[in-house]
């Protein structure tokens, strides 16, 4: 994925971002706002750190966002979170999210 304004990226991961926060500003319950916000921390600040904390606060919001599962899931893996992204576990946190609902 590329960063450079040349082709436009950063300023779409600019305005997902600020969409996100304007949303959380509104309501801070949304698990949406959250899981797009820490995808702009993943793929484009490169803050791991702070992009797992807002996927599981997304996760944690909203148990059966699939979105949520399936990136913090990709996070994982980018992150070299080994223990968390085995697949035994990431298939762990996707069976939490069904039996939540």
């Amino acid at each position: 994925m590329g960063i450079s304004s040349k082709d436009g990226t950063h300023d779409h991961f600019m305005k997902a971002k600020d969409a996100a926060l304007t949303a959380l500003k509104i309501d801070n319950t949304l698990a949406e706002a959250y899981t797009s916000l820490a995808f702009v921390k993943l793929y484009h600040e490169w803050d791991w750190k702070g992009a797992l904390k807002d996927f599981e606060r997304a996760i944690q919001l909203n148990p059966g966002y699939e979105t949520a599962h399936q990136w913090y899931s990709g996070a994982l893996i980018t992150s070299k979170t080994l223990d968390a992204s085995h697949p035994s576990n990431i298939l762990d946190i996707t069976i939490q999210g069904f039996i939540s609902r």
